[in-house]
């Protein structure tokens, strides 16, 4: 009943919106002359794409995630350097973290919880590669004031706030990446502002955070809680 209740309060607020967003212009990819556009992602008011290797971001600015070496706001995608094999992008809040094709990761914008995963905790100001990162990275993951990665040994590592405990089970701040063993043989990541989460076929979805105050995981079946370890 309490989820019906509230599904149909989402459905309610959410029309309400577009009926309030009708008849107003809104801007594509396709509007901001980039094209094959392969990777987009964005955060608290930036957003960052991938276009043929290419590297192009745009947004608010006021702490360097947009990783051009000044603060000052961009109204249209705008390329970063002239490297051409840029190949994923995950960003945080006021932070972005990219992977190249050859599995090295970088990072730029908000650096206070050390969210970047590179030496000290100064704003990034341009892509920086990321220290002390173990084998080569297959995926990457960012939220609020973290940021995750997966190697192609399917080892997770984690850096940043630790305030929700999405990286590991003490420490408010990881100040250089860490392994998260919870995830081990991860074949997916996630973050999010209160979960972490990764997905290993045939054992299900592991979670870690705020939510429950302990690590979980899913049965890959029908969803239900296996077993929990406080954290």
């Amino acid at each position: 009943m309490i989820n019906e209740v509230k599904g149909r309060c989402i459905v309610q607020t959410l029309t309400q919106y577009l009926e309030q967003e009708k008849g107003k212009t809104m801007s594509s990819i396709s509007d901001l002359s980039l094209s094959n556009v392969t990777k987009v992602s964005a955060g608290y008011g930036h957003a960052v794409a991938i276009s043929d290797g290419k590297l192009y971001t745009w947004g608010l600015n006021d702490e360097y995630q947009l990783g051009n070496g000044n603060t000052v706001n961009v109204t249209s995608p705008a390329q970063i350097g002239t490297d051409t094999d840029w190949e994923d992008v995950a960003c945080g809040t006021k932070h972005t973290i990219c992977k190249k094709t050859d599995g090295t990761i970088y990072a730029f914008g908000r650096n206070m919880e050390s969210q970047c995963g590179v030496t000290g905790s100064s704003s990034v100001t341009t892509p920086t590669a990321c220290s002390g990162v173990t084998g080569t990275v297959n995926k990457i993951a960012a939220s609020t004031h973290y940021s995750m990665y997966l190697n192609t040994d399917s080892d997770v590592y984690g850096v940043g706030d630790n305030v929700k405990r999405t990286i590991k089970s003490s420490t408010d701040t990881v100040t250089a990446w860490v392994q998260i063993t919870d995830y081990t043989g991860a074949d997916i990541i996630a973050a999010g502002p209160q979960l972490s989460a990764c997905y290993q076929q045939g054992v299900g979805v592991k979670i870690r955070g705020y939510y429950s105050n302990s690590f979980q995981y899913f049965n890959e079946e029908n969803g239900t809680i296996r077993y929990s370890l406080a954290v």
